[in-house]
């Protein structure tokens, strides 16, 4: 009964402890959700323009306002196995291509170069 009470009372710290971790936001994520709240362009849009321009199927999508151009960055892969990432611009819908840089911006170490970051032919 006493490790019952004492499971339950740990679980409940636990749980209280993590609770502030999902309500404390962060300005920047504010700022992001807004971007994503306001695009005239949805995720589903983004994939679709994403598939469209490639010819592959979306592996993964996220919302990106960094740089002060709200959009999604999209990565597909190809019938030939090859992964192609794609910018898609959340008020337009236009599909552009990810430079070479941009596309090798994790150097193999485990660490991404966010010098690259954001780089996409026009």
């Amino acid at each position: 009964m006493k490790n019952a009470v004492l499971a339950g009372a740990l679980a409940a710290m636990v749980a209280g402890s993590a609770l502030p971790a999902y309500a404390e936001t962060g300005a920047s994520d504010k700022t992001e959700m807004q971007a994503a709240l306001a695009a005239k362009v949805s995720m589903s849009e983004a994939v679709q323009a994403a598939e469209d321009k490639s010819g592959g199927k979306v592996m993964e999508a996220v919302f990106s306002d960094e740089n002060g151009k709200p959009g999604y960055e999209v990565s597909t892969v190809q019938p030939d196995g090859t992964e192609q990432n794609f910018f898609v611009d959340a008020s337009t819908g236009e599909a552009v291509k990810a430079t070479a840089a941009a596309e090798n911006e994790n150097d193999g170490s485990g660490t991404v170069d966010d010098s690259q970051e954001g780089e996409y032919d026009e």
